[in-house]
C-alpha cells in the first residue's frame, strides 16, 4: 500500500521524506525512505518541491534528479495506433 503525503488534506502518493534538527536549524529532504521514521514526514512531489523553511534555517535537498523523459513525437504511427486502441475500448 503506497504511503500518502503528510500534508493535511493531501491524498497524493508520497515520493519524498523530510526530517529536521531543531538544535541545528536544519531540514533534510530526500527520496522516500523505505520504512517510516519516527521523526520523518512524507511528502508528494508537489509539496516536496514547495517545501520552505523558516528564516535562519537551512534546507538540504538530497533527492535524486529525475531521469529526463524524451519528448513524445505526436506524429508517431505507433502513438496514433495506441490512441485509436484507447478510444475503441
Amino acid at each position: 500500500m503506497p504511503r500518502i503525503c503528510s500534508r493535511p488534506g493531501c491524498a497524493e502518493t508520497a515520493t519524498a521524506t523530510f526530517a529536521y534538527d531543531l538544535v541545528a536549524l536544519r531540514v533534510w529532504l530526500g527520496d522516500l525512505v523505505e520504512d517510516r521514521r519516527p521523526f520523518g514526514h512524507d511528502l508528494c512531489d508537489t509539496h516536496a518541491d514547495r517545501l520552505s523553511v523558516p528564516k535562519g534555517w537551512a534546507l538540504t535537498d538530497q533527492r535524486r534528479e529525475p531521469t529526463p523523459v524524451a519528448p513524445i513525437d505526436a506524429s508517431s504511427p505507433m502513438l496514433a495506433r495506441a490512441f485509436r486502441a484507447a478510444k475503441a475500448s
